[in-house]
């Protein structure tokens, strides 16, 4: 088990009293090191891999604009630098589970709200998506995308709406942003069948979702046979969060992990904005990652 984590991500500015700040990292990090919990930092990888999730003329757009991408998403002068950071960690995730090895990436900022022309949501760059192409390139013929951000991931559904070797599937409170995410999408073409989401209502806790989890979600992963699982592991359904209306306890969050480990496993950090409760939801997750 790696946790792939670099601390120039900290350097990632939003504005003031923007839910998406530095501390969420600082305050993960601190309660991993109090429990004996090593991080590595991320290689480099070749950029080129970006352009499998997102148009060239984005990403240049990302290097060159200053100013607001979306009222909650601003680009500064080293914007583009910290996010390729976060793909990488994201990319080295991906690396970690070809040796048959879980991970997970402590990373900021998100992204499964990045589309492949525009960024929005806190996100920039798409990095499950792009782990997830990477994993492609190296050989995984089946990856199961499963993303519990308390948001639907429509970066993520977009990404991978028309193919069939990614099954994605979001759980998310339904009504709030993006507002994406019915359940009628289903995927378009090869990808028909291959995308499930299930909007969930305001206020609900552990008993319905692991309901939810053992009569779908191991359901779906079953049928699929995936190689491996990819996690869009935003904690922001936690009962403490104030973005999203949801009553996750932290032990929840490991037993999610429980349920699926017959797979190898890879998580890569989305929202969660209570910083005690997405620092100690992320070590149940790694903790149990780790066994």
């Amino acid at each position: 088990m790696k946790v792939f984590y670099d601390e120039r991500m900290l350097e990632h500015k939003q504005d003031y009293f923007h839910p998406e700040k530095k501390e969420r990292l600082e305050r993960s990090k601190e309660v991993l090191d109090e429990n004996g919990i090593k991080t590595y930092r991320p290689r480099e990888f070749d950029e080129e891999i970006f352009k499998k999730v997102h148009d060239e003329e984005y990403l240049d757009f990302l290097k060159k604009f200053r100013g607001y991408l979306t009222p909650d998403t601003i680009v500064r002068e080293n914007t583009y630098e910290i996010v390729k950071i976060s793909a990488f960690c994201s990319l080295s995730v991906g690396e970690t589970l070809l040796k048959g090895e879980n991970a997970f990436a402590l990373n900021r900022p998100p992204g499964h709200h990045a589309c492949r022309k525009n960024g929005g949501g806190f996100c920039y760059l798409n990095n499950i998506a792009i782990a997830a192409h990477y994993l492609k390139e190296k050989g995984i013929e089946r990856v199961f995308i499963l993303d519990w951000d308390g948001h639907h991931g429509n970066g993520t559904q977009e990404a991978f709406y028309n193919i069939n070797w990614v099954y994605y599937l979001s759980i998310h409170q339904k009504g709030i942003y993006p507002f994406t995410g019915y359940e009628h999408e289903t995927g378009e073409g090869e990808g028909k069948g291959f995308n499930r989401n299930i909007p969930v209502p305001y206020g609900i806790g552990d008993k319905d979702y692991l309901k939810i989890f053992d009569k779908i979600v191991l359901k779906e992963i079953e049928n699929y046979k995936p190689d491996l699982i990819l996690i869009s592991a935003g904690q922001d359904s936690h009962r403490n969060d104030p973005l999203v209306g949801l009553n996750l306890s932290t032990e929840c969050y490991g037993t999610f992990i429980k349920k699926i480990r017959d797979y190898t496993v890879g998580a890569v950090l989305e929202g969660g904005y209570d910083l005690n409760s997405l620092a100690y939801s992320n070590l149940e997750i790694i903790r149990e990652m780790s066994i």
